[in-house]
């Protein structure tokens, strides 16, 4: 487990959590979305439950990795020259919100009014803050945890690898490639429009659908390994504002491992 003192940047509030209800496996799920067998025994339990089984922290916050292989080449290209290598949904902040400008993944605090469960506290958080919908529970990246309040609260995240269902609704479509002259795929300053997709004769892809919410972040990006590892070496040597990310605390760290937990679900 992986520890950091922060400030939190949302102000939270004592959990109230509801007393122990029928599992989560017995109920039907706010959103439709599967876990991963070897995840279900600790986390996909009534979020009283699970409370109650880490009572050491006062607040849970949770994330959610959402990753693309689309290839930046059109499929006529030869096989060898075709890059799939996997990029990870990147949100930068607000300005108007705290730490603005710095750079994190999909997630925020759990609320025990709506999540029955800490994994629907991942559904939500990814729905509210990029539109796509949580598909499957795949992986827990790790778990940081800090004192916030002058000590008096204990928080814990809990980042997960996820899929959502709009990138498996648009895996059989055909011609998902960018024309080279156009701006780097990792480099969105916005999400694509369907009339430019429609003007340039490409589909709109899934990974340009995010719909930001705007109170909270201001653009994206598809983001890769180098330019994350990248981004962590700059900081751990004092250069953090040469990016090319700039993470609160150690989310950088915590990206790089979910890199590195995504590649070996896949055997890499």
């Amino acid at each position: 487990m992986n520890r950091l003192f922060l400030f939190k940047r949302k102000k939270k509030k004592k959990l109230n959590i509801p007393p122990p209800s029928t599992p989560q496996s017995r109920r039907r799920r706010s959103s439709s979305y599967t876990v991963a067998p070897h995840l279900q025994a600790e986390f996909d339990v009534p979020l009283s439950a699970f409370a109650a089984a880490h009572a050491e922290y006062t607040d849970f916050v949770v994330a959610g990795f959402i990753f693309s292989e689309r290839s930046s080449v059109p499929p006529a290209a030869p096989a060898a020259a075709v890059s799939t290598a996997p990029r990870m949904l990147l949100l930068q902040r607000a300005w108007s919100d705290s730490y603005g400008g710095y750079w994190d993944f999909p997630g925020g605090s759990v609320e025990p009014s709506s999540d029955a469960t800490l994994l629907d506290g991942v559904a939500r958080e990814v729905r509210e803050e990029t539109g796509f919908h949580v598909s499957r529970i795949r992986e827990l990246v790790r778990v940081d945890a800090w004192v916030a309040h002058m000590g008096r609260r204990k928080v814990a995240k809990y980042s997960f690898i996820v899929d959502v269902h709009e990138a498996a609704e648009s895996s059989a479509a055909s011609g998902e490639w960018e024309d080279e002259d156009d701006e780097s795929e990792s480099d969105h300053n916005s999400v694509v429009t369907q009339q430019q997709q429609q003007q340039q004769h490409m589909p709109l892809n899934w990974e340009d659908q995010v719909q930001l919410a705007e109170a909270e972040h201001q653009r994206y990006v598809w983001a890769t390994e180098e330019e994350v590892e990248a981004s962590v070496v700059n900081k751990r040597n004092g250069r953090g504002e040469e990016g090319p990310y700039l993470f609160v605390g150690i989310q950088g760290e915590t990206a790089l491992e979910a890199f590195r937990k995504y590649k070996s679900l896949k055997g890499d």
